[in-house]
């Protein structure tokens, strides 16, 4: 949202589509990413942030998520995503931003971290 790239893109796995014993972690780890920032291992263990809190006021849900598979933001179009449903398909543009006079090239605040609890340590301790 700073404009520190001109294009991001975020691509999944389809999903089902291989068997594979190790696939069944990367649902853990998605989620794990969705809700922590991580820059190395020991930021897994350490901090937690709520970047859902931060967002919903200012960005509007992607209508079904679930059946893209491809996703680009690009700093010259602020609040738009552009999404695929399948490798070399057509793109769709999508509007996400709620209020259009919301700043997005403001700073990110600093976000409020709480530490992991002791299970939850050790839940990702043995599953991860």
């Amino acid at each position: 949202m700073i404009g520190m790239y001109e294009i991001i893109e975020v691509s999944f796995m389809v999903s089902g589509h291989i068997k594979f014993l190790p696939d069944g972690y990367f649902g853990n780890i998605k989620a794990l990413f969705q809700k922590t920032r991580v820059n190395t291992v020991d930021d897994v263990e350490k901090l937690y942030y709520d970047f859902e809190l931060f967002l919903k006021p200012h960005f509007q849900n992607l209508p079904g998520i679930q059946k893209y598979q491809h996703f680009w933001f690009k700093r010259s179009k602020p609040g738009k995503i552009f999404t695929q449903k399948e490798a070399k398909g057509e793109f769709q543009c999508f509007d996400i931003l709620k209020n259009k006079h919301f700043n997005i090239w403001a700073p990110i605040a600093i976000f409020s971290s709480k530490p992991l609890l002791l299970a939850r340590q050790k839940y990702l301790y043995k599953n991860i």
